[in-house]
């Protein structure tokens, strides 16, 4: 897994629209996940960490992977 810390329009855009093998070389899947504050009210902002994002992603093979510092669009 992959996390960052980025702007809501990022994280808004990977919810949305999560990164495909199409866009990224070497990625077989990826699922992206806002983070959450554990025991913040469930309607509270506080929960929704709206710049913070956690991508869980299937890779190739190890090489495909390594040296990369962004899979989603800015």
């Amino acid at each position: 897994f992959h996390l960052a810390k980025t702007n809501v329009s990022t994280v808004v855009g990977a919810l949305y629209r999560p990164p495909t093998s199409a866009q990224v070389r070497g990625l077989e899947h990826a699922e992206c996940m806002a983070m959450m504050k554990l025991g913040a009210p469930i309607l509270s902002p506080a929960r929704m960490q709206l710049r913070h994002l956690a991508v869980f992603a299937a890779w190739e093979s190890e090489g495909a992977w390594e040296g990369r510092t962004n899979i989603i669009p800015t």
